[in-house]
């Protein structure tokens, strides 16, 4: 860059911090007499202000203006003057900034939804991949099925991986059930799986294959053939699903969502959910979107959002998304009132979609049937396998 240029932009910036001083996202240092906007025009006049962070607010006020849907003006301000502060903010927490104005956009914003987050995926070092659906090469069942039934943990993480492979939902939670109840101790597990689990890393280097990376990620997050170890799973994870294999993208959110304690883990499987949701219209992704508005996992709490995502899978016939709903309006929350006629009816609805409710609330026949009307989707009974362990694994009263 010219150092003409350089003056007039380090004068634009200079005159940007002192404009944004009576901001009131603009905060003084605690440990200093003099406000950090003061000690950053120094800076930029200076020419120490550079080119990197003017890069970053020029993508990010390019953003605000291509996809005005997905950044809103407040984030957009609040970003720019985090960058002009000279924060030292990672880009996943200017992305958890982002998300607390994170909207769910409209069925024709849906373009603009993907693109801005290819956008903010090259940009933003969160690292994605462009979204095409995969199905890795998977080892034939019959070969692991002996071992499995006669109690084999690696046979049945074998198994539980090509069920949810071949969408088979109500088989991988049989399989899932009989890992959980796994009778070894630790050290048991880690002596008796240890090749298993040598073999099955190999697989996933070796091949990088989407499938084997996901049964390691499995047994890493089961302590089978090592120490359990979270992190290490959801890493694994997260490479089966940049490969475009989608049953990793969702295990993968499952997992952060109910272990790990870094937002910015819970946000990237927030985006992950919802661009499975509006790319593949999947629709246990968007009840999985919507629970985590309901909880405040890895983005702002917001019920009103959370009633947005959770009427989608409601009306495609998820009763786990029904009674989510019932529980929202009995309690009330972050942008919604409470309302016990509507509690009741959604409850009234969900029970007569299959799902156990125990309540007092009286259910209006006219508001159920009103509800009724809006639900136009019968879900298969793997979609309702997968729903109940996303809703277990992800919903907290």
């Amino acid at each position: 860059m010219k150092k003409q240029t350089k003056i007039f932009l380090s004068l634009v910036i200079a005159a940007l911090t002192f404009a944004a001083a009576n901001d009131t996202h603009f905060q003084t240092s605690a440990q200093a007499e003099t406000p950090t906007w003061i000690t950053k025009v120094t800076d930029s006049v200076t020419g120490i202000f550079s080119d990197r962070e003017l890069n970053a607010i020029k993508k990010i006020q390019s953003l605000r203006t291509q996809f005005p849907d997905i950044i809103s003006e407040e984030t957009s301000q609040k970003v720019q003057n985090a960058l002009i502060q000279g924060d030292e903010e990672t880009k996943s927490t200017l992305a958890l900034r982002i998300a607390r104005d994170f909207k769910k956009p409209t069925k024709e914003g849906a373009k603009s939804f993907v693109n801005w987050f290819e956008n903010w995926e090259k940009d933003g070092n969160i690292n994605l991949a462009k979204f095409t659906k995969t199905t890795p090469d998977v080892p034939n069942a019959e070969d692991y099925q002996a071992k499995a039934d006669n109690g084999n943990h690696y046979a049945q993480t074998v198994l539980l991986w090509i069920y949810r492979t071949q969408g088979q939902y109500q088989k991988a939670a049989e399989m899932e059930k009989a890992l959980n109840n796994a009778s070894e101790t630790a050290s048991e597990l880690k002596t008796k799986y240890k090749e298993d689990l040598s073999l099955c890393k190999d697989k996933a280097k070796d091949t990088g294959n989407a499938f084997w990376q996901a049964v390691f990620a499995e047994m890493s997050q089961r302590g089978l053939g090592q120490s359990q170890d979270i992190s290490d799973a959801v890493s694994w994870y997260r490479k089966a699903a940049l490969q475009g294999f989608l049953p990793a993208a969702m295990e993968m959110a499952r997992a952060v969502n109910t272990i790990s304690s870094k937002d910015s883990q819970k946000f990237e499987a927030l985006l992950w959910l919802k661009k499975m949701s509006i790319v593949n219209d999947d629709n246990i992704a968007e009840m999985a979107a919507g629970l985590m508005y309901m909880n405040g996992k890895g983005v702002t709490r917001d019920h009103a959002m959370a009633v947005v995502s959770l009427k989608d899978a409601a009306a495609a016939g998820i009763p786990e998304a029904m009674y989510a709903l019932g529980y929202i309006y009995e309690k009330g929350g972050v942008g919604v009132s409470k309302d016990a006629a509507l509690a009741g009816a959604w409850y009234a609805v969900a029970k007569a979609h299959g799902y156990k409710v125990d309540t007092k609330l009286e259910a209006k026949a006219d508001t159920v049937a009103e509800l009724e009307k809006t639900i136009t989707g019968k879900p298969t009974a793997d979609d309702l396998a997968l729903a109940s362990a996303v809703f277990k694994d992800i919903f907290e009263k």
